[in-house]
């Protein structure tokens, strides 16, 4: 028997929470730093376009490499545990 597919992690309540609190962790160093959106951008070589994705705390296309890029960008680093 055929084992279904894992479900896309951002599908599932605790993970979109999650999402959410990075998104808003982003933008709080982005106002700390002084840096507009468009700098972070310019900062991570992406659109502005993408950037609003990425910080769209309702988004659930963003892959967890692209969360730590932002963070990296502001100078800082996303920690997860497994508890």
């Amino acid at each position: 028997m055929k084992r279904p597919p894992d479900p896309d992690p951002w599908d599932l309540p605790g993970e979109r929470a999650i999402k959410r609190v990075l998104a808003s962790k982003l933008v709080e160093a982005m106002e700390e730093q002084g840096l507009s959106r468009d700098a972070m951008a310019r900062r991570m070589e992406i659109s502005q376009n993408d950037l609003d994705h990425l910080l769209d705390p309702n988004a659930d296309t963003v892959s967890l490499s692209v969360l730590g890029r932002a963070a990296r960008a502001l100078g800082r680093s996303i920690s997860l545990q497994l508890i």
